[in-house]
């Protein structure tokens, strides 16, 4: 007698679960990947949009300053602001390109 190997296939409640699992993945993944478009092209999107908006209020602050005759403070703040932190930026930069590096000698 030879030896046979008995094997069954699946019933077809298990292959419908699997293609249930399958598609359940196939969406989830769909649905993340779209998910994540969303969040990508709404994060390059805010930058140019709050740029817009900054510019035009300092546009408005300097028309009624003008028409005011006052000084536009949060602009001339500012650019104070920017200026120290591009300072502290150069400053910063310099000190640690003149650092010796490790194991050179001193």
């Amino acid at each position: 007698m030879h030896a046979y190997q008995i094997t069954s296939q699946p019933s077809w409640l298990r292959r419908a679960a699997r293609r249930v699992w399958a598609c359940t993945l196939h969406t989830l993944t769909v649905a993340l990947c779209l998910l994540l478009g969303v969040v990508v092209l709404t994060i390059r999107i805010t930058r140019p949009v709050v740029e817009l908006l900054a510019r035009a209020a300092v546009r408005a602050e300097i028309e009624a300053s003008i028409r005011t005759g006052m000084p536009p403070l949060a602009s001339i703040i500012g650019r104070r602001l920017a200026e120290e932190l591009a300072k502290e930026f150069r400053t910063g930069w310099r000190s640690a390109t003149a650092r010796p590096t490790e194991g050179a000698p001193r």
